[in-house]
């Protein structure tokens, strides 16, 4: 059985993400297997999942996938290259050969020249002029400027920059099929679907989304984003380390009278709101490990298909899987430490729930 990886989010599951499932098995066959390497609790802009991973893993099987997988914290919070490197160092660990990911503008050749130009020194070079000649520019402006010079004129929305950074780390793993999906515009968005969900409830969402999805969702709880600012604002507001971000978002938070002032106030045009809420999550977690790859991934969730793959290949993978927390003492220490960065992600979105710390090392995965 051949595999197909899908890395993903899945911040609500909804049609464009079946639509990607459904296009990796009519390229590969309905012999193939999908693989979705999927963010834990907390998702890339630096904010917990509206629903919790074993959920939207639930929604996820129900829509296409055989088996999903997490990239666990703090890659799944962290810039589109750490973001990319931790996703397809878990696909490729289960032998992955071939990447289907969703793209605005699904031009393949348009995102292999951006990668290669990505990986040329002539790109590091100008990329550090650039930061040091404009440095009251944001990151993704000084992006778009350098790529331009080097001949991408068409802009990259951030799935095409996820999707170039998949094919650069990607080669290195020895992924070598690569297959951009153009979103279909007329479909909402996770994020617009997000916002109707905290506005209105699920029922507001039922025709964007596929029957077992909706289904999933309509019996679990969403979470609001509310308690999570409020512990971010709390955590700023007593910060006396000596982090100039952090200094930064502290002073911001001592002259905001709320959390929702203190959000507010705080991006700035070279520091976005997500860069901003990775520095400030990662400090509440204690996080002191962000260099390398994941050496783990948690499975949170597979059909009979994903079962039998599973069965038939675990001898073959080159990255632990976690089903319950004994299979930790098999990882090294780096490993170790990582599961308990990964750990703590998991009882801060319990707290934001209202619920005990241990919540989610009790889950097991969801078997369909």
């Amino acid at each position: 059985m051949e595999l197909n990886a899908v890395i993903c989010e899945l911040n609500p599951m909804h049609m464009g993400h079946k639509f990607i499932f459904d296009s990796a098995k009519e390229l590969y066959g309905n012999d193939s297997v999908n693989i979705a390497v999927m963010s834990g609790n907390f998702t890339q802009r630096c904010t917990p999942a509206i629903y919790d991973k074993y959920t939207r893993a639930e929604a996820a099987v129900k829509c296409g996938a055989d088996i999903v997988v997490e990239l666990p914290f703090p890659w799944c919070s962290s810039g589109v290259e750490d973001f990319a490197l931790g996703g397809v160092t878990v696909a490729a660990g289960f032998g992955a050969r071939r990447l289907v990911f969703g793209s605005e503008t699904g031009e393949t050749e348009l995102l292999f020249r951006a990668a290669d130009v990505k990986s040329s020194p002539d790109y590091k070079s100008a990329i550090t002029k650039a930061e040091s000649d404009k440095r009251e520019l944001g990151s993704a402006t000084i992006f778009d400027a350098v790529m331009q010079s080097f001949g991408i004129t068409e802009p990259l929305g951030a799935n095409d920059k996820l999707g170039m950074e998949y094919i650069r780390f990607g080669r290195e793993l020895k992924i070598c099929d690569f297959r951009p999906i153009k979103r279909i515009s007329e479909m909402k968005s996770a994020t617009e679907l997000r916002r109707m969900i905290t506005d209105a409830g699920i029922s507001a969402c039922r025709e964007y989304m596929t029957d077992g999805a909706y289904e999933v969702f309509e019996n679990s709880t969403s979470l609001s984003e509310r308690r999570f600012n409020d512990i971010l604002f709390t955590h700023c507001r007593l910060y006396r380390g000596d982090n100039d971000i952090l200094l930064y978002a502290s002073k911001i938070s001592r002259e905001s009278a709320n959390a929702d002032e203190f959000a507010e106030a705080l991006p700035t045009k070279k520091y976005t709101a997500a860069r901003l809420r990775r520095e400030i999550l990662r400090s509440v977690i204690g996080c002191d490990m962000v260099d390398g790859a994941p050496r783990f991934t948690v499975l949170l969730a597979m059909n009979n298909r994903g079962r039998e793959f599973l069965s038939e290949n675990k001898k073959h993978f080159r990255i632990p899987i976690i089903t319950k927390p004994s299979d930790t003492d098999a990882l090294d220490s780096l490993g170790k430490r990582q599961y308990e960065m990964h750990l703590r992600a998991d009882e801060l979105y319990a707290l934001c729930q209202n619920k005990p710390a241990f919540e989610y090392i009790k889950k097991h995965p969801h078997i369909m």
